[in-house]
């Protein structure tokens, strides 16, 4: 049988404070096409500079051809603890190599 890689996952994450967190730590994760949907609290995104667009809860946000390690997220009013769910098809090596120039 022959086995293929995992290319549609979920990562979810609940804001545990009023910091800004990204859901893969420092590990890069190419997406081809990914949802971010915010299922409790309204939530702040951006880059690891700064969270200024909104995304309200029960909302979706969609991106193509991003590293989800450059999205950061950050409660949009302190002690409110959003819910943060990544949905989406990870990008194939030979999509990167495309993309990027390398791998």
């Amino acid at each position: 049988m022959v086995e293929y890689p995992q290319t549609f996952i979920s990562i979810s994450k609940t804001a545990s404070d009023d910091n800004k967190f990204n859901l893969t730590g420092l590990s890069d994760m190419w997406f081809s096409e990914i949802n971010i949907h915010i299922t409790t609290h309204n939530a702040k995104y951006g880059d690891y500079s700064g969270q200024t667009a909104v995304i309200n809860a029960n909302d979706i946000v969609s991106f193509t051809n991003v590293n989800l390690k450059d999205i950061f997220f950050i409660n949009s009013s302190a002690g409110s603890n959003t819910v943060v769910t990544a949905v989406g098809s990870l990008m194939m090596r030979g999509q990167r190599k495309a993309l990027l120039g390398r791998e």
